[in-house]
């Protein structure tokens, strides 16, 4: 078969991929977008004097959107890494290169998407009833619509600080940062795909802090603490609050993205190599 990337078998791949879509993950996407109404029901039926602000509603329907990235690979692409229920996947008449770019449109994009549109239509919906704890709108979000800007509400407690744009970024790269290690390790695991992911992510982290904080504590043990804070103030001397939230969120941007692409490219060469 030809590997090199063709457009037309691309555009079949991706037509494949939709029709399939609402069979094997169309209820999860239903439910997630469905998710954020349940802290509406239950302010409905304990108080009626709840209310909910839009800005906690624009989150909760970006934080299952983003979730809808996390479960897609194991939802719609469980097979792809299985030795015998996988070959349907790999004897689909297109390059691997052409499956794993409709993947990324799926699990990064289409999924994610359809989830925010519908938790988006479901709360306008539910603004309009004459009861309920939803009274105002949800575009008119004090943290920024359609996405969290962090025009007010979104500071750092003691300085004020806003993050403004730069919320709508580190947002965004956070997303594909998490979306790009679960499309990952759908490749490794066989089953329980999502759940396996945040047990070994848990458990690297356990290991981390309890290897990290001797090993920290060891390196800093003796430390002139005096001088190394007259240190650091000399040099962080006129640098405005501006310049420290670009520096903080830049540095944030790229290692997110660096680990997205990272990740990304393990997916594709698990991919590219998987024998069936």
């Amino acid at each position: 078969m030809n590997n090199k990337f063709d457009w037309a078998r691309f555009c079949n791949v991706i037509a494949k991929d939709f029709r399939s879509m609402w069979t094997l993950f169309g209820s999860t996407m239903l439910i997630l977008a469905l998710l954020p109404t349940m802290a509406w029901l239950l302010a409905v039926v304990f108080s009626s004097e709840t209310v909910i602000a839009p800005g906690v509603r624009v989150l909760e329907i970006c934080l299952v959107a983003a979730f809808a990235s996390l479960m897609a690979p194991s939802r719609m692409y469980r097979t792809m890494n299985l030795r015998n229920e996988g070959i349907y996947y790999a004897m689909l008449p297109a390059s691997k290169l052409e499956k794993y770019l409709s993947m990324l449109v799926y699990c990064f994009i289409v999924c994610p998407l359809l989830v925010y549109v519908g938790g988006m239509v479901v709360d306008m919906l539910l603004t309009v009833l004459p009861f309920g704890p939803y009274y105002e709108p949800i575009w008119k979000s004090t943290v920024g619509f359609p996405f969290p800007t962090g025009t007010s509400d979104m500071t750092i407690d003691s300085t004020g600080l806003s993050f403004g744009s730069w919320a709508v970024v580190l947002y965004l790269t956070s997303f594909l940062c998490s979306a790009s290690i679960f499309l990952f390790t759908a490749t490794l695991f066989r089953r329980h795909k999502v759940l396996y992911t945040f047990l070994w992510m848990w458990l690297i982290d356990f290991v981390l802090v309890l290897v990290g904080v001797p090993l920290i504590s060891s390196f800093f043990r003796g430390v002139d603490w005096e001088n190394a804070a007259q240190w650091i103030e000399d040099r962080v001397e006129g640098i405005t609050e501006e310049q420290l939230k670009n520096w903080v969120c830049g540095i944030a941007t790229g290692i997110n993205a660096v680990v997205a692409v990272l990740f990304s490219y393990f997916a594709w060469y698990r991919l590219k190599k998987m024998a069936y």
